[in-house]
């Protein structure tokens, strides 16, 4: 039987980056330093998302969610 190696999920990966949110170390440490870019754009993430959600998670308005989250945050 062959050795197979536990793969981490990669929800965590964007466009061949790791998510802001929390970096995997094995322990639930960070392994990188997260960036202030990196901490801005996990709080648009955030607030976009809230906003899916209270339109009733319909789809379709995925930019304007983001532009919305991202001038609220400019604000």
């Amino acid at each position: 039987m062959k050795d197979v190696k536990h793969q981490e999920p990669k929800s965590h990966v964007r466009a061949g980056k790791a998510s802001p949110a929390v970096l995997p170390g094995g322990n639930g440490s960070t392994t990188e330093p997260v960036t202030d870019g990196q901490a801005r754009e996990a709080r648009i993430r955030e607030a976009a998302y809230e906003r899916f959600e209270r339109r009733g998670r319909t789809h379709g308005h995925d930019l304007d969610d983001w532009l919305s989250a991202e001038a609220q945050l400019r604000a």
